[in-house]
């Protein structure tokens, strides 16, 4: 058997080297070649060098130079018209004046604005967001857990919080709910959710569906493990914002469900605002409740956030450009500042504030955020509350929106 040489690129964002396939002349795959300040060549078997080069569609990635005119007619970034009736462009979406806020604010109006924050937080006096990191126990999870005992078990600790989540609100003893994981990326949490329904349900016929909703294209999906199981999967490539999600389960399903649930592990900012304004929008007698892994805030739109949420933030004394010159700016603080903090940084800020109070005002703004969202879904009649679904230690982008159906 041919040895598998593997990519020596090593990706700091994710603390490893690649995992993908290098031919034996270079140290890098191919995608990697061009990255690396090695020459964007490879070697192949007739003694030619070909060259890595970006596409002109979508530069985040790079093809072969030679073939590069053949690829540009099938690229996978090329915009598609989309016939479906699930689809109407920005349907979800409010329309944007003047997205693009001008001139930046000063030290000292920053400064004064994290004053005003803080004074703010102290006014509301929010409770702790309570610590629910749930496991579940039972079928369908032990093998990934014994399999991942010796490594990082990040994920799969997120995703049994997530699924022991939805058996206590009930989402697991349905047997004809649909699941509509939005942005859902490889659909790793869908895969698992499903396979734990399956064993769930060995003495009796699944019914359970998934659809699966994200604008991207990722390599290495689960969809074709979780058809070839026999659950119902079915991916429509859209943006939230253009996405009509009842007409969606009802022209992709394979069969009538009781009702949807929707779930998402790690919502980008806009998106999570996007998809609740989807929610809404839909035909809520068919919604059951939603569970949103938050995070990135820091990409967050004031213009697309639900009536709602600006009326709180407003009520609150913070206006358009502090929000999105400064507020969104803050909440990255608490995610980068707490690990700098372990390491004994304390690097000089122009706030004056040191690593460790950064993070607790990054947390502050956080939960602003997240709180407008809370009003937001209660003016629609929704009921939502935020837990902290596992320890900052596991990620500290940790915290679940937990969304329940319309009452009265």
């Amino acid at each position: 058997m041919k040895e598998r040489l593997q990519c020596t690129f090593y990706i700091e964002a994710k603390k490893r080297h690649c995992g993908m396939t290098r031919h034996a002349a270079n140290k890098f795959c191919s995608e990697h070649l061009a990255k690396s300040n090695h020459s964007p060549t490879v070697q192949v078997a007739n003694g030619l060098e070909f060259k890595r080069v970006p596409c002109p569609v979508d530069p985040k990635h790079t093809v072969w130079e030679h073939k590069l005119a053949k690829h540009v007619q099938k690229c996978s970034s090329l915009a598609k018209p989309i016939t479906a009736s699930w689809f109407e462009l920005d349907c979800n979406s409010c329309k944007v004046t003047d997205n693009v806020l001008k001139g930046h604010p000063t030290d000292e109006e920053f400064v004064a604005f994290v004053e005003k924050l803080e004074k703010i937080y102290e006014v509301c006096g929010f409770a702790e967001i309570p610590l629910e990191q749930l496991t579940y126990e039972k079928e369908g999870l032990q093998e990934r857990f014994e399999i991942l005992k010796e490594s990082n078990q990040k994920h799969v600790i997120q995703q049994s919080s997530m699924i022991q989540h939805l058996e206590q609100l009930g989402a697991l003893s349905d047997s004809e709910l649909s699941f509509v994981e939005f942005g859902c990326g490889r659909a790793e949490l869908s895969y698992y959710l499903s396979k734990v329904l399956q064993k769930r349900n060995e003495t009796q016929k699944v019914k359970t569906q998934f659809l699966l909703v994200d604008r991207g294209n990722p390599r290495m999906k689960f969809d074709h493990k979780m058809r070839e199981s026999g659950i119902n999967a079915r991916r429509v490539k859209v943006d939230i914002k253009d996405l009509i999600v009842e007409k969606a389960l009802r022209e992709e399903a394979e069969q009538d469900t009781s009702g949807y649930f929707g779930i998402s592990k790690h919502l980008c900012g806009v998106a999570t605002d996007l998809t609740l304004r989807c929610v809404i929008n839909s035909d809520l007698a068919k919604f059951r409740g939603m569970t949103i892994a938050m995070c990135c805030r820091h990409c967050c739109q004031y213009d697309q956030l639900l009536a709602g949420s600006k009326d709180y933030l407003t009520e609150l004394g913070i206006s358009r450009p502090e929000f999105q010159l400064m507020l969104i700016k803050m909440v990255s603080w608490a995610t980068s500042g707490k690990e700098s903090y372990k390491k004994g940084e304390n690097t000089e800020h122009f706030t004056g504030r040191s690593i460790q109070e950064r993070f607790e005002i990054g947390l502050k703004a956080r939960r602003i955020v997240d709180e407008s969202r809370l009003r937001g879904l209660r003016n629609h009649g929704l009921v939502g509350k935020l837990v902290r679904y596992v320890s900052f230690d596991t990620s500290p982008e940790n915290c679940l929106l937990i969304v329940g159906p319309k009452t009265g």
